[in-house]
């Protein structure tokens, strides 16, 4: 069986992250943010959610 999780944002300027910061997306990407390879990310700063579009707030 498929585990569902509610995935929170804190990011208010992406396009996918709804009221009361409820991320819309079906699944994410995290991927790291630095020039590690990936078996050596080692602290939360080196990674980021890679699913991020800039979004019009006005919807």
């Amino acid at each position: 069986m498929k585990k569902k999780q509610n995935i929170k944002c804190e990011v208010d300027s992406c396009k996918y992250n709804k009221n009361n910061h409820e991320c819309n997306l079906e699944e994410i990407k995290v991927s790291s943010n630095c020039d590690c390879p990936k078996d050596e990310v080692s602290d939360q700063e080196q990674t980021v959610c890679a699913s991020f579009e800039k979004g019009d707030k006005e919807d």
